[in-house]
């Protein structure tokens, strides 16, 4: 392992899992800053690299390791080391998932970071938003976890049988209604915070965060494989 003043470049640490068609999971080392009041002396993410497109989750919760957000620099010159690659060849992308922030397991957002480079220092200058590419989300799944609505989905007669309703969410992919549902998840996380001015608003949102047996959408497949997000008929105030 070498160490300069900013960055621990990472040891090779091996490969983590081949996903077969969708592509191959590593891991690396980087620095955490917080040791050694918090935590041990390295934090660990994995990392899979498509063409020129490097995605990177840390894999341990902020108390352990520096979170990814404040240690990006560490981490991009960590892989780029390890692969024996330019940090300026590779475009990176942070996945953010429970395993490293407040979110709950299935959740999780990507984001594209803007590197400025300067000689021999780097700098993260943005955070993109991005929607994650169905094979990234293949590779990380065992990171990302499963929500309630990642389960197998209802069947219609199931779904009228509980009191659900058709929504105008319909798509022949799965993973979209996943992610609508996601969404919804993260609107009504926002939504709690502002019980203090809209009860009701705040009671729709603790429904939709509620344990599986009450979740108020759910995904449903008919005869024909086609996929939709339905939702329960009436959602009742508090």
């Amino acid at each position: 392992m070498k160490i300069n003043s900013t960055v621990v470049i990472a040891e090779t640490l091996g490969l983590v899992k081949d996903k077969g068609e969708y592509g191959m999971l590593k891991k690396a080392k980087y620095r955490n800053w917080g040791y050694p009041a918090v935590g041990s002396e390295f934090g660990e993410v994995v990392y899979a690299i498509i063409g020129r497109n490097c995605f990177f989750s840390g894999i341990q919760r902020s108390f352990v390791a520096t979170s990814t957000i404040n240690a990006e620099e560490s981490i991009v010159c960590a892989i780029a080391e390890q692969e024996g690659k330019a940090i300026g060849s590779l475009i990176f992308y942070d996945l953010q998932t429970h395993l490293g922030y407040d979110k709950p397991a299935g959740e999780f957002c990507l984001n594209r970071l803007t590197i400025k480079q300067a000689n021999s220092q780097i700098t993260i200058t943005g955070w993109e938003p991005v929607s994650c590419p169905d094979n990234i989300r293949k590779i990380f799944e065992d990171y990302i976890g499963k929500t309630a609505s990642s389960a197998e989905p209802h069947t219609v007669e199931q779904a009228q049988k509980l009191g659900y309703v058709p929504t105008e969410m319909r798509s022949p992919d799965l993973g979209r209604c996943q992610e609508y549902i996601r969404i919804l998840g993260k609107e009504c996380q926002l939504m709690e915070q502002m019980q203090a001015n809209n009860a009701k608003i705040a009671n729709i949102a603790r429904a939709l965060l509620a344990p599986p047996e009450h979740e108020t959408h759910i995904i449903v497949v008919n005869g024909q494989g086609e996929y939709s997000v339905w939702r329960r008929d009436v959602i009742q105030d508090n």
